[in-house]
This record gives structure tokens, C-alpha cells and sequence, in this order.
């Protein structure tokens, strides 16, 4: 029946975070930005991941001829990843009775995107952003955020990210 592979825990998966300022929040996801000297310049836990796709992709050339069809690889494509969540979109009350706006994270989703998180942005900065949920991580350059309200949400803001 062919060869059985060994088992493998995935540990390439897990990255150790203690004693930094990313293992600070409790939060399931975390966007941060990072320069070029691996210095966190920016630190935004205010988002709910929800769903993560992503696929692995092989470049090829197919040549079909009249005789037996040829195919060539050239290797992996660039992985997209697809990435959407909820938002908390609605100001709370301190005791007080004085509205508190840092609640407003689909605003601050927004206004890191169009400032700090889009392509060029990062590139201009010499910066990455990265996503970590839970013990994945993923670095790379938003391609796009999407931004969805509904009424039946009545508090929530849905994203979509790439």
C-alpha cells in the first residue's frame, strides 16, 4: 500500500510569545506591525476572527498537442489568505456616565488599514503586518479590507481581509 509517513506534532506552527508585549491580551487575534528591526511599532487586538482560508497552489504550464498532453511546474504560488471576522462598532459608558470611543474598533480597524496596514504603506515604512491567532502567525501585506454593517448586527461590524 506505499510507505506511511510518521506523525509529526506541528511545532513549526507554535511561536513563543511569552514575556513580550503580544502575549499581553487575551484576545484570540492580534494585528501588529512590525519595522524592519523586528520592533512592534503598532498593536491592535480589537478583532474577532472568525474564519481563515487560504489554499496551496502550484504554478503550471499545461500543452496540449496532438499527441500526449505536456505539463510543466514551476513551482508554489503566492499564498492569499482569507480572513474575516467581527468588530466591536458601538461606544460603551464609563460609570461616570461619560462615553468612552476606544470601543469603536471597526473605526480603528479602518483607520490603521488607510494609515499604517495597507501594501504601501508597510513598504513605504519598511514594515510587515502580522496576524497571530492564537500560536499561528501570519506575515505579509493586506491586499484589501472589506468592510460590512447589517442591522441584524445590531453592535458588530463584520471585515474581510486579504
Amino acid at each position: 500500500m506505499g510507505r506511511k509517513a510518521p506523525k509529526v506534532n506541528p511545532d513549526s506552527l507554535i511561536e513563543d510569545l511569552s514575556g513580550s508585549v503580544l502575549a499581553s491580551t487575551q484576545a484570540g487575534s492580534v494585528l501588529f506591525i512590525l519595522d524592519n528591526k523586528s520592533k512592534v511599532t503598532r498593536f491592535y487586538d480589537g478583532l474577532y476572527v472568525t474564519s481563515i482560508s487560504y489554499s496551496f497552489k502550484e504554478k503550471a504550464q499545461l500543452v496540449e498537442t496532438f499527441k500526449v498532453p505536456n505539463i510543466s511546474f514551476f513551482g508554489e504560488t503566492a499564498r492569499i489568505y482569507n480572513i474575516s471576522g467581527l468588530c466591536l462598532s458601538h461606544p460603551s459608558y464609563a460609570d461616570d456616565g461619560n462615553i468612552d470611543l476606544s470601543t469603536m474598533h471597526q473605526s480603528i480597524l479602518t483607520e490603521l488599514y488607510h494609515t499604517v496596514m495597507r501594501g504601501t504603506q508597510l513598504v513605504k515604512s519598511k514594515s510587515v503586518a502580522v496576524l497571530r491567532i492564537f500560536n499561528h502567525m501570519i506575515k505579509g501585506y493586506p491586499l484589501s479590507l472589506n468592510i460590512s454593517e447589517s442591522s441584524s448586527l445590531d453592535k458588530l461590524t463584520q471585515f474581510s481581509m486579504t
